[in-house]
């Protein structure tokens, strides 16, 4: 009998553990070893995205959110026509600050302690996610501060975008302060529902490393 119930805690446990797995996001590590990481350059600040303005894609769409000395994400939606495909890039972003840069052998091996991790999205209906990112202007907004020059925010947030060959990018941020001061302004309405989009699409990612495992 004691057996018995200690084979069933075991197999109790282990398909514990299986479904824990198979929830595990998995990334590629953005660093000197990885091979089909094309879309990223080395340069001084270490590895980032190429410049939007090299895209060969006929939409690409760049969400950035910038956490206060802790992290930074990025999530891009690029295709042509309507073959879309989207991926989520997360870095620890906490000491950068203070160092030199990678071109120095110091700065490379602390750079290297924050690569960039890149999970591919799936399981969405891109077409119909860039449909109402379209629909709410994200090609057409301004920077917050044209908005508003007097009043300062923190830029939390910055768009970049490529459509029919024209690049744009602006930054905003401190949306629910400025929408109780502005409610009225269509262009907050629209940050705030392209924020909410991007939200949906990385809320699966939205965890520490811990629970992801590289590939």
């Amino acid at each position: 009998m004691m057996h018995h119930k200690l084979y069933t805690l075991f197999i109790l446990l282990l398909s514990i553990n299986i479904s824990q797995a198979q929830e595990l996001k998995v990334y590629r590590t953005v660093d000197r070893h990885c091979k089909d990481c094309s879309e990223m350059t080395y340069g001084r600040n270490g590895f980032e995205l190429r410049d939007i303005g090299e895209s060969k894609e006929d939409v690409e769409i760049r969400f950035h959110v910038s956490g206060e000395h802790i992290s930074r994400s990025i999530t891009v939606i690029k295709g042509n026509k309507r073959n879309f495909s989207a991926a989520y890039y997360f870095q620890y972003v906490d000491d950068f600050p203070s160092m030199k840069g990678p071109d120095s052998a110091k700065g490379l091996t602390q750079w290297e302690q924050h690569p960039f991790k890149r999970f591919s999205i799936s399981g969405y209906n891109l077409d119909s996610i860039v449909s109402k990112l379209v629909a709410n202007k994200i090609h057409e907004l301004p920077n917050q501060k044209e908005l508003v020059p007097n009043a300062g925010y923190y830029r939390q947030y910055s768009i970049e975008t490529r459509m029919n060959g024209i690049v744009r990018k602006y930054h905003f941020g401190n949306l629910n302060q400025f929408m109780l001061n502005y409610p009225n302004m269509p262009e907050f309405k629209s940050y705030l529902a392209i924020v909410s989009i991007f939200k949906q699409l990385s809320i699966g990612y939205l965890t520490t490393t811990n629970s992801f495992k590289s590939k």
